[in-house]
Order: structure tokens, then sequence, then C-alpha cells
């Protein structure tokens, strides 16, 4: 099977007509003036001009109508056909973390809208490295995992520092009022509760998962992790009272610790769980048996109706986000490359962020605040 990257070159040959090319060279003449003897013939002359003008404009628009916009014809969409539509500008934000290539800094977080407009580089600037005391003392820091505040207006992220140590941290959309919330916080990805008053996260500490209080407090196991593979990727059911994640396949335990349970027992290693924005569905990565690439497979909430979204030769794809309605997929793989995605498994363009940027690690997708 074609490789969806080599599908999205193949679009820069395609060339599209400018359907009203034509109808811009069709510009009103200069007005000129009349003896006054042939106002009446010229009157007349000019309301059947008028009418014309009506009808070829109408032929126009018609024509335009038909060019631009086909009629439905019930097929599927197919990848090469919908690759060429940039994303809506209504998707909301995306927030991840990103490095100049060529610079001998870390990685830093980067905000842009879906289409590639916006972007934004939040931290590395002097005045988030300014507010935090480390920095002088480590000297070199990285930061990944953003994850949204509900209201979309504050971006959370851990900062790893030079020897190992890593921070909690927030910072505003606008890239003001950078704060430290939890130090030595030993996190991994994180992801900010619908409620507003906790995050989860991948702990390094013991590769389980934990919670922690917005501010930082009162952290806590969400589920003793005795053996087996890590608990990683958290992700919040809507009303906050559920938290899914992976550990070999896809579990889910309530907020408070308790019922832990395997949702859906798989063939293949689970490495990524995303549950849709409704609660209605369950997007996550597998592992395929060489080893060497991964699947996007999405599944009812209740762990039925198992099925595939990417091909097996398609590309190693470890990470996936929903769009904030549900109606797309975003997913990464291990070489930065991000392509959205309908959940039947077509594509809708890549992530281009501007040129000479990457993008690493997970990406967060959230709506832009009013």
């Amino acid at each position: 099977m074609t490789d969806i990257h080599d599908r999205f070159r193949s679009l820069d040959d395609l060339d599209v007509p400018d359907v009203y090319a034509r109808a811009r060279t069709l510009g009103p003449k200069e007005p000129q003036e009349l003896p006054a003897s042939a106002a009446r013939r010229v009157g007349v002359i000019l309301l059947a001009t008028v009418v014309a003008a009506a009808g070829f404009g109408l032929l126009l628009r018609a024509r335009g109508t038909d060019d631009r916009a086909p009629a439905a014809t019930g097929a599927t969409p197919t990848a090469t056909a919908t690759a060429s539509v940039a994303p809506a500008t209504s998707d909301g934000l995306l927030a991840f973390a990103a490095q100049l290539r060529g610079s001998t800094t870390g990685l830093v977080i980067a905000v842009m809208r879906s289409d590639g407009t916006g972007f934004r580089q939040l931290t590395g600037l002097p005045a988030d490295h300014q507010a935090d005391p480390q920095i002088a003392r480590f000297s070199f820091a990285s930061d990944d995992s953003p994850s949204f505040s509900p209201d979309g207006r504050t971006i959370a992220f851990v900062r790893r520092y030079t020897e190992g140590i890593n921070s909690l941290c927030m910072i505003d959309l606008d890239g003001s009022n950078f704060r430290v919330v939890k130090r030595d916080a030993q996190m991994g990805e994180i992801a900010w509760s619908p409620d507003g008053r906790t995050i989860a996260f991948y702990s390094e500490q013991d590769g389980g998962i934990h919670v922690v209080d917005v501010d930082g407090t009162n952290e806590r196991v969400l589920w003793q992790r005795t053996g087996g593979p890590n608990q990683d990727s958290p992700s919040w059911s809507p009303d906050s009272s559920r938290i899914y994640y992976a550990s070999g396949d896809v579990w889910v335990a309530n907020a408070d610790g308790s019922g832990s349970r395997v949702l859906a027992d798989l063939p293949r290693h689970v490495g990524w769980v995303a549950l849709s924005p409704d609660g209605s569905a369950i997007a996550f990565s597998e592992q395929e048996s060489d080893g060497n690439s991964g699947a996007i497979w999405l599944m009812d909430a209740d762990g039925s109706n198992v099925r595939r979204v990417t091909d097996a030769t398609s590309g190693n794809w470890y990470t996936v986000t929903w769009s904030p309605d549900g109606s797309r997929l975003l997913i990464e793989d291990d070489r930065g490359t991000a392509v959205f995605m309908n959940p039947d498994g077509t594509s809708t363009g890549p992530l281009t962020p501007p040129d000479g940027w990457s993008v690493s690690g997970p990406i967060a997708w959230s709506v832009q605040p009013a």
C-alpha cells in the first residue's frame, strides 16, 4: 500500500483551476458621454444590458458552483481526495513540544491552529526563564507533555532539567503568568481533568498513574502497579469520574482509584489511550507484531466494536488525540510527523508547523477560548 507520506507529496502536482479567472477580466467599461437627443434610445439599451448582465452573472455563478462544489455522490472519501483540504481554523488550538532544527537548547511549548497558522512559542523565552530559579541552577531545561485547562486559557506541562529533575509548570495562553506548581514532580504524560481540579500523570517513580490536585498538593496513586507494563497516557472521562489508561491493554479506573479493570484484552501491546470528548469511543495505539510499527485503532467505550484506523504499512503511529468536537483524530509517528484523520481512516492532511520547527511527543488539542 502506498505510504501515506507519498500520498501527500503527490498532491503537489495538482493544478486547481481558477474558475473565476475569466470573470475577473470582464470588468465594466468606462462610462461615455452621449448626446441628449439619444437619451430615450440609450435608456432602452441600458435596461436590456442590465438584464443581460444579470443573466450572465447567474450563469457564471452556476458554472462556479459546478466547478467548485460537485454534488455529493455518497462515496466514502479517500486519503488522496481529501488530503488537499486544509483543516478548518475553528477546530481550536494545538499545543505541543517543539524544537527549532539545529538548536542546541531543549524543547519548548508552542501553540498554533490546526491549519498551521498562528504559531507562537510560549516557553524557552526570557520571561519564563527569569521566573524559574532552577534555570540558573541547572542552565538547561526542556519542556514537553502539554495539557490544556478546561477553559483552554492555561497550559500545564513538564519541565525537565539537565540533572534529571523535573517540575510541573503552567503558563497562560498569552505567554504570561509562568509558574512552577510542583518541584521534583517525576512526571511523564499529564492530563488535566475536565472539572479543572486534578491532573493525572504517568509517574516516573513507580511506572503507575498518579493524580495530584491542580495546585500541586495531595499526590496519590490511582491504582497500585505491582508489575507488568507501565501505566501510560491517562485520559479523563467527560465528568471527571474515571481515568482510562494504557498498560499493555486498555484499562479504566474510578478517579478515586477503585474499580480498576481491563476494558479490552487486545492481542498486541497497547501504548497510548485517548477517550473521545463525549466519552463514547476510545482511540488507542497498538504495537504491531514486528515491533517496528504501530497502528491506531478505535473501539466503543465499553470495549466493543474494535476497528482499525491506520494501515499496517502507513507508519509507526504511537500517539493519538481527538479534536474538541470529536470529529477527527490527530495521530503522530515516531519521527514527529502528525496527520489529521477521520475516524474511518481517511486522512485530511498533515500537521504543518512553520519551516524549521519540528514536533516532539504528545499533542494537546483544545477549544480556542473566546
